[in-house]
């Protein structure tokens, strides 16, 4: 026989033998080693996924962890047809680690999808295979459910917090876990990625979970967060985004001989959502809109017009400043529901606006009614580098006493710079502030981050373990045009403060002040008009009105000396000599004063002795 037909006639019996086994053991779906598959399964209906040849890719094959994801509801993998205990996940992104004996070359995992009929029917299914030198992820658990558990558990904690937690793993199927040779080795590097904002469909979800499932695409695209060894606990904090779709992924890494191996954990999606179909709206959601749109019109009055309006700027911040300190008391120490706080806080910062306007009528210092702006300033810059920078991942700053002192001394440096610029850091805090809620207003209503940059540092306050979370912002598209709006606004505000305050007083006079001079001016004014005086009173003229008539008391004089004897008893105006030694504001030459009698000068006004040998 020909060596090729003998050749076909063995790959047709070999593919006839994988046909049976496959028959035999039930497969729906085969699937390839490490390449994400998405399949449609009917609700409540059981599965079974193959995988062929688990010896292809290493010598020594030991041990292959399975992995499903579904956008809504909750999936169920498992090691045989019947559940038992240790050996099945359920949940929304699960896995199981199938330990290989020798010979073994077919695996296969057993699925049910406990999805309703209005949801997504798609399943996303990977299988991925290791050898013997490499590590097994969870293979050193002994307190979650599974013997070797892959998985990263999500949790809530209250309405702004969420926390992850995994098993630690096994350097490899060679070394025992817990030995001081596979403790020193291993590090497991913690990584976030974000997902499109405002996209929740579950189209978008599993093309992520295709890429996502590849420890080469997390290091290039995710964000890395912490590195943590087998001293460190497996527990990390992170900010719930609400709306934003975020995977956690953790990729263990074992290092030996200079030789490094690498075993990703199952990740973990979360949209931080009650109900994905409403498109994450809260209950409280009209009510922040509406108390953002009012900030952000008067923000916009107060970034183009706050200094030249003083007044109205000192209620503004001093409404901004009584809510923030309020809510931020409340939320710590009451047990009040957010709209409670809310509004409790609305009020205490309507009490704070007047108070501070008051402030600035009855004392009216400039530096002191700035001081509160430019702490304001200080607040939301220092917001900015904690949460924008990589800073917000620091673990020193995860320590409330820490944190606090590091944001008292960035709050005071616009402070402490506006003592020497007062009215340069007054202009700058209403453009920046007033812009800043313009732009919030904005994100608020499409659903970005932009908004998290002043919640992250309210909820390190407010909240107690908030302190210890790994604040990173996603900084995508519409995150980019919504930072360069602020800094376009702000700029505008500047510039027209800038034309605005030209060539004026740098701060206004102390209401105050003002009043009371009016009210001591006031009975003096009254008198002079009661005794028929068509003269105002000298004190109320100006000083150069005064000299002017001492002027004009002077040239009469003058007029007087060098008339000649004949004619000092014409009347005003016949002297055209005498007209034109007078000043140009004596009206006509009937301002000239009359002789009464021949050789006497008419009485002038009373003036101040001029020193000898000035000309008059």
């Amino acid at each position: 026989m020909h060596p090729s037909v003998s050749l076909l006639a063995f790959a047709a019996a070999a593919g006839i033998i994988i046909l049976f086994s496959q028959l035999s053991a039930g497969c729906k779906f085969n699937i390839q080693d490490g390449v994400a598959t998405r399949f449609f399964i009917e609700p409540n209906a059981l599965v079974i996924f193959c995988l062929n040849n688990v010896t292809a890719q290493h010598v020594t094959t030991t041990h292959v962890i399975a992995q499903a994801h579904v956008h809504k509801g909750n999936v169920t993998v498992s090691l045989d047809r019947e559940l038992q205990d240790g050996r099945y996940a359920n949940g929304s992104n699960v896995g199981v680690v199938s330990s290989l004996k020798d010979g073994d070359d077919l695996t296969r995992w057993f699925l049910v999808s406990y999805v309703s009929d209005s949801n997504d029917k798609h399943v996303t299914f990977m299988a991925k295979t290791y050898g013997d030198s490499d590590p097994v992820p969870g293979g050193c658990n002994l307190e979650l459910p599974l013997k070797n558990d892959p998985n990263i558990y999500l949790s809530n904690i209250g309405s702004h917090l969420s926390a992850i937690e995994f098993a630690y793993g096994d350097s490899s199927a060679e070394w025992k876990c817990g030995s001081a040779l596979s403790k020193n080795s291993v590090q497991y590097d913690v990584y976030q990625f974000f997902m499109h904002e405002r996209d929740l469909s579950a189209e978008h979800f599993h093309s992520v979970l295709g890429e996502i499932l590849d420890p080469r695409y997390v290091t290039s695209n995710a964000l890395y967060v912490k590195s943590l060894s087998s001293d460190d606990v497996t527990r990390l904090k992170f900010p719930a985004y609400s709306g934003i779709g975020t995977v956690f992924i953790v990729i263990m890494t074992v290092t030996h001989d200079n030789v490094i191996t690498r075993a990703s954990y199952v990740p973990t999606v979360t949209y931080f959502c009650v109900d994905l179909e409403k498109g994450c709206s809260g209950e409280d959601e009209l009510q922040i809109k509406i108390v953002v749109s009012v900030l952000a019109l008067v923000g916009l009055f107060i970034c183009f017009c706050g200094h030249r309006f003083f007044k109205t700027e000192m209620f503004f911040f001093g409404v901004l400043t009584a809510m923030l300190a309020a809510y931020i008391l409340l939320e710590r120490f009451s047990w009040w529901d957010f709209s409670t706080n809310l509004y409790i806080s609305i009020g205490a910062g309507v009490a704070g606006g007047v108070i501070w306007w008051a402030v600035w009528v009855f004392f009216g210092v400039p530096p002191i009614s700035v001081a509160l702006v430019t702490l304001l300033l200080g607040y939301v810059l220092a917001s900015i580098v904690f949460n924008a920078s990589p800073l917000g991942v620091s673990s020193w700053l995860h320590f409330s006493a820490y944190f606090h002192s590091v944001l008292f001394s960035a709050v005071l440096i616009p402070c402490i710079i506006g003592l020497c610029l007062t009215r340069e850091m007054n202009v700058l805090s209403c453009a920046i502030i007033g812009s800043f809620f313009v732009v919030l207003a904005a994100d608020i209503c499409l659903h970005g981050a932009f908004k998290y940059i002043l919640l992250n540092t309210i909820w390190r306050s407010s909240t107690p373990s908030f302190v210890e979370a790994f604040c990173l912002l996603p900084f995508q598209l519409s995150d980019i045009v919504l930072y360069m709006i602020w800094a376009v606004v702000a700029i505008s505000g500047t510039i027209c403060h800038y034309f605005l305050e030209k060539n004026r007083p740098p701060f206004p006079p102390c209401p105050w002040t003002t009043f009371l001079r009016s009210r001591r001016e006031a009975p003096s004014r009254s008198e002079s008009e009661s005794c028929g005086n068509a003269d105002d009173d000298d004190e109320h003229r100006p000083l150069l009105f005064n000299a002017g008539r001492r002027r004009d008391s002077q040239a009469a004089n003058r007029v007087w000396r060098e008339q000649p004897v004949e004619q000092l008893g014409q009347p005003a105006g016949e002297s055209l000599r005498a007209w034109w030694l007078l000043p140009h504001d004596s009206a006509t030459p009937s301002a000239v004063p009359v002789v009464s009698n021949a050789g006497t000068p008419p009485p002038p006004y009373e003036e101040e002795e001029q020193p000898s040998g000035r000309a008059v």
